[in-house]
């Protein structure tokens, strides 16, 4: 659906997850993200997190951006 991609509404459920899990005392959250997936990987950066690593996940290489929670 690519009227729908432009609007913020991936940062915006990306930064609730964020809060929430804040809220419930997650110390470190994680994003897996295929290497291909440039938009997510923005939606990552856009929330602070920072590229920690490389993992192979579900038969594809990915990468693990993450960050520290308040």
């Amino acid at each position: 659906m690519p009227e729908l991609r432009r609007h913020g509404y991936a940062t915006e459920a990306a930064r609730a997850v964020r809060d929430c899990a804040a809220d419930h005392g997650v110390e470190h959250l994680v994003a897996l993200i295929r290497l291909e997936n440039t938009p997510s990987q923005g939606v990552a950066r856009n929330l602070g997190m920072t590229l920690e690593r490389t993992a192979y996940v579900h038969g594809a290489d990915a990468l693990v951006f993450g960050t520290r929670l308040p």
